[in-house]
């Protein structure tokens, strides 16, 4: 139910039925812990994400490109693009990979198989970095899926302490999210969500752009001025520009907020910022110890890291007696 309702959340529908036999439970209030409040934690994402999920529909509507798309479109040079029928392309910024695969029972994480195209990716609930073209599963406990923010992407949300009384009425606050490392624009879109008068022009648009300076350790994220029907949006907004990716808190973020005349911009500048690396040392531990496997093994493998340097490691890793998802899990945070 919970992996049903995370999927939900990244398509382009999102909804709790599935059956009408009177014996599947289909209200998040009904179970239990922790299953309850998984559910309520990405139900209340998928309101979040309406900023994003409308101007991609707006794109759908103006451009012909849907929601969700296979990797292919874009990468089909690329064999290994067509083998991926779990991952696809959330909009314009995300790559999304819901999980359906059992938990593992000695690892207590389920697994997907995805395809990483050639680039930098930022793990939204993780905080985990990935680089290169690569193929490979990734590990998930039941409260996470991947879903990855290329650099350079921008992908607007609802501020996350925003309660949206209405469908017609916009965010007082938003949060920007910014994958680090590359330049990158976004046009959010708006109009009063209820009528047909978009086509007549009225609606708004807000540029959104990040400019990477790797020299000078400089990324700046701009907020341009509004256009078009101003008369729809709030006069101040209450920005969050969170740039994922750079080394900063313990889920590799940096954060700047203000509040923003929608009709004039400003500028979010971020200063000394250097790429994050994935904090394999905590990583490598949080896995060992979620999982159901001999004590012995879980201080034979750390061990192993903490005397050996990377590269020695992997190779003694391929030698040592374990479960093989165990090696995989492994692996995928040194890979």
């Amino acid at each position: 139910m919970v992996r049903w309702v995370q999927f939900g959340v990244f398509s382009p529908i999102m909804r709790l039925h599935s059956s009408s036999n009177p014996f599947f439970i289909k209200e998040p209030w009904k179970l239990e812990q922790p299953y309850r409040q998984v559910m309520k934690d990405y139900m209340r994402l998928r309101a979040r994400l309406l900023p994003y999920l409308y101007t991609m529909n707006a794109r759908a509507s103006r451009e012909g490109i849907p929601l969700v798309c296979p990797l292919y479109y874009l990468w089909g040079e690329d064999e290994a693009a067509y083998d991926v029928p779990s991952e696809y392309l959330f909009g314009s910024e995300l790559l999304a990979a819901p999980i359906t695969e059992k938990t593992d029972e000695e690892l207590r994480l389920a697994r997907v198989s995805v395809l990483i195209p050639e680039g930098r990716y930022y793990d939204m609930f993780t905080g985990r970095i990935y680089t290169g073209r690569s193929r490979r599963n990734l590990y998930r406990p039941l409260e996470q899926i991947p879903v990855l923010l290329k650099e350079g992407g921008i992908l607007p949300l609802t501020g996350e302490d925003e309660v949206m009384e209405d469908c017609g009425s916009l965010p007082a606050a938003l949060d920007v999210y910014v994958g680090f490392g590359a330049d990158g624009s976004f046009i959010l879109y708006e109009d009063d969500g209820i009528t047909q008068h978009y086509k007549d022009g009225h609606y708004a648009e807000t540029r959104i752009e990040t400019i990477y300076e790797e020299e000078l350790h400089r990324t700046m994220v701009r907020i341009l001025p509004a256009a078009g029907d101003l008369t729809l949006l709030p006069g101040q907004r209450r920005y969050r520009v969170i740039l994922c990716g750079a080394a900063g808190d313990e889920r590799n973020r940096l954060i700047r907020e203000q509040e923003v005349n929608t009709q004039e911009g400003a500028d979010f500048l971020f200063e000394e910022t250097i790429p994050a690396q994935t904090r394999k040392d905590t990583e490598l531990f949080t896995l060992l110890e979620r999982a159901w496997i001999s004590m012995n093994l879980k201080e034979k493998i750390y061990d192993c890291f903490r005397s050996l340097d990377e590269d020695m490691f992997i190779t003694r890793l391929k030698e040592m007696e374990m479960p093989e998802k165990l090696r995989d899990a492994v692996a995928e945070i040194f890979a």
